[in-house]
């Protein structure tokens, strides 16, 4: 399909009366974010051209970031309808292009089609193609099993019917010529200049396919975010699983491979993995290379803890990634405001009459007032802005939006995630959508608060996400309602909870109200003796402490019995120095 674009320009004329000048409209730059700078003036001042025309930049520039809080397209009218013989009528109405111009339309403008017809002996491909057979099934005029192949709207030849596209697109023009009074520093004589420049518009069309839109910018974002990410992931593991442990110079080799890799990505948040790493390389020790049980224990504890590295750099690409930018554009970005089917046929003298059969000017031939950040279609939500929010945070947003999901609280593992992770949703009833499982796990600054990692279709109850490749069997899956209730106490395990819940608030329950037991003659009171908590101990906060229980370290005793490594594992990817966690057990040991 050739790429050629037939225009008629549909602004004010160029000069109302041309003084030979060859005086040029502007516009041509690209449409990228502008520091904005605007002129002072002080009593004084010898004004010149140059500090009223930064003052009008300055108004322009100011004005053109509304298409970052807005978008661009279509604000009101500008509708297309039928015209006489082979035109079309746009009438009047506002839009902003994607450069923050406006574009506005005083009076109904008509464009002719006949520059837009494709004649099949062009040989530059200008024009229109044919469109699709299906393309006019909306008129009811039989099926594609029924409808003759060589008639459309059942009663015109294919090869006699085009479609084309037509946009407006932002233009200006200048009049009002004067001669200047002087040059001053400008150089050569004096001459004439134009005083007025009209911010006018431009009618044009494009070929078209039948009832295909321009490629979906959803699918390629996505696509690409897909395709990025694989490879990321794909790079890691290499370095993860291709690395030898068995010795400490393994180790440092597998480490210093590992740094270098981060050194080339530079980590856009979290810039701990460096410091990490450093950590890691720092606190490696010299094994005896005959004691085979310490030298696999130290390999397969640094395997694990390059795999949660690993893991807190693909979240840090992840949340860049899904980060909204502010895009630029071309500024002869044009915008949609219909599709039109066109019949070119001949009379009986040969003489070719071109006639508007259909004008189709609504979604998608048609661009209305949108952001390009997250397009969507009409039936999706995007789930990227919740990537890396606090858990109430997106629980709220989803119940506003109608979506359901169930929470699985992760650990930092790079293949917990791993899999076809959903960004867009179907926005459908609860009832009759997929279950959503929406994965979290805690925040590297704050353990207490807990983050949205990311979305996969299926049901995490039953064992059914087709979303996610594994997940470790010692999760718990926790309803998002149950996990903003009160939280239990640091000296008590969680209890597992059965089954998850959608996003809903859990019902008020009422418990009947049973009689006053008999009085009874009281024991005597025994205090007993003071119970000692894990957050009791020096530098345990109720974060460690929720991760200690979770790793099956419930009390003081149970810490005060355990061993270095169960403690490190217990607190999973926190950087604690080995130091700490001796002195933790010491603490323990002396409170029993």
């Amino acid at each position: 399909m050739s790429n050629t674009m037939m225009s008629m320009t549909a602004a004010r004329p160029a000069a109302k009366k041309d003084c030979g000048c060859g005086c040029g409209g502007s516009g041509s730059d690209c449409c990228e974010i502008e520091c904005l700078v605007h002129p002072r003036f002080f009593c004084g001042q010898l004004l010149a051209d140059q500090d009223l025309t930064a003052l009008v930049d300055w108004v322009k520039a100011k004005g053109a970031l509304a298409r970052y809080r807005h978008g661009w397209g279509v604000v009101c009218g500008l509708d297309v309808h039928c015209g006489k013989g082979g035109t079309v009528t746009v009438s009047p109405g506002y839009a902003m292009d994607c450069c923050g111009r406006d574009i506005v339309v005083c009076e109904e403008t008509p464009f002719d089609l006949t520059s837009c017809w494709k004649r099949p002996n062009d040989p530059c491909g200008n024009g229109a193609s044919q469109p699709a057979s299906t393309a006019m099934m909306m008129f009811g005029h039989g099926s594609p099993s029924t409808t003759n192949n060589d008639d459309q709207f059942g009663f015109i030849p294919r090869d006699q019917l085009q479609a084309v596209d037509i946009l407006i697109r932002y233009a200006e023009s200048q009049s009002d010529s004067r001669t200047a009074l002087a040059r001053g520093g400008c150089g050569g004589a004096a001459g004439c200049e134009y005083t007025r420049v009209h911010e006018g518009f431009e009618i044009y069309c494009r070929p078209a396919e039948g009832c295909e839109v321009a490629p979906d910018p959803t699918i390629a974002w996505q696509t690409n975010y897909d395709e990025k990410l694989a490879k990321l992931r794909g790079d890691l593991d290499r370095l993860v699983q291709n690395a030898k442990y068995e010795t400490t110079l393994d180790r440092r080799s597998a480490i210093e491979r590992f740094m270098a890799y981060v050194t080339r990505q530079s980590p856009h948040a979290f810039c701990f993995i460096r410091e990490w790493l450093c950590y890691l390389q720092d606190t490696q020790q010299e094994i005896d290379p005959k004691d085979v049980q310490k030298q696999k224990v130290a390999g397969e504890e640094l395997r694990a803890t390059l795999a949660q590295i690993a893991f807190w750099i693909v979240q840090d690409w992840r949340n860049e990634y899904l980060l909204k930018p502010c895009r630029g554009c071309g500024p002869d970005t044009g915008i949609h405001l219909a599709r039109v089917w066109m019949w070119m046929r001949r009379d009986s003298r040969g003489k070719e009459n071109l006639t508007t059969v259909y004008v189709n000017a609504y979604p998608p031939f048609r661009r209305m007032l949108s952001n390009d950040e997250w397009q969507l279609p009409a039936d999706k939500i995007s789930l990227g802005p919740h990537i890396w929010q606090p858990i109430e945070t997106v629980m709220t947003a989803l119940q506003r939006s109608g979506v359901s999901a169930t929470q699985v609280p992760i650990n930092a593992d790079i293949n917990l995630v791993r899999g076809h992770e959903v960004i867009f949703t179907n926005h459908v009833p609860a009832e009759v959508a997929v279950p959503l499982t929406m994965y979290t796990t805690f925040d590297p600054h704050c353990p207490d608060q807990r983050r949205v990692v990311t979305f996969a279709l299926g049901d995490a109850a039953n064992g059914q996400n087709p979303a996610t490749e594994t997940l470790d069997p010692h999760h718990e899956t926790t309803p998002i309602a149950e996990q903003t209730q009160a939280t239990p106490s640091p000296a008590t395990a969680p209890s597992p909870v059965a089954a998850p819940a959608p996003v809903v608030a859990p019902a008020p329950v009422v418990a009947p109200v049973a009689p006053p037991p008999p009085a009874a003659t009281p024991a005597p009171v025994v205090a007993p003796p003071p119970a000692v908590n894990l957050t009791d101990l020096d530098g345990i906060g109720r974060g460690i402490a929720r991760r200690l229980q979770n790793g099956g370290i419930n009390s003081v005793a149970d810490l005060a019995a355990a061993r270095p490594e169960t403690v490190r594992q217990a607190l999973g990817s926190l950087p604690v120095p080995d130091a700490r966690v001796e002195q933790m057990i010491t603490q323990a040991q002396a409170r029993m």
